[in-house]
């Protein structure tokens, strides 16, 4: 007595989505859901083991600063940009308010001009030295 195959039963030539859908029980599918969820968020703690990065970087899959970096470093650095940026600021300013003095000053028109010009420059500079210190700051924190 030979046992009659269903269509389930032949060998399936290409699983598509289609095909999974139709023939694989939905329950399957919500338990993949905390099976994922598992391996994934033990494939991030392990990922990020020191163990793991050190041997990814021996192995030059990933550069060398990804494992020197931590908070503390960054704070350093946004502490060290902070002042820097404080100390130039400080200088351009300084250096406005007494070419703007200058300025006053001169009592002929043409020496008035070139202070003048000059404060109007240091105005640009310090506006430079504000849009490369917001570029610095939002190349460290991402």
């Amino acid at each position: 007595m030979e046992i009659e195959k269903s269509p389930t039963d032949q060998p399936v030539e290409k699983i598509t989505l289609a095909w999974l859908l139709h023939y694989v029980p939905a329950s399957y599918y919500i338990a993949l859901i905390p099976i994922m969820f598992f391996l994934i968020t033990i494939g991030i703690v392990i990922g990020q083991s020191p163990f793991v990065i050190r041997t990814l970087i021996s192995l030059k899959i990933i550069d060398k600063s990804i494992g020197k970096f931590d908070s503390q470093n960054q704070q350093i650095k946004l502490d060290n940009l902070f002042e820097n940026h404080q100390n130039n600021v400080a200088q351009i300013q300084a250096a406005i308010i007494e070419q703007e003095r200058e300025a006053g000053r001169s009592h002929f028109s043409d020496e008035r001009a070139n202070h003048r010009e000059a404060a109007k420059n240091l105005r640009e500079l310090l506006a430079a030295e504000n849009e490369s210190f917001n570029k610095k700051i939002s190349e460290l924190t991402q």
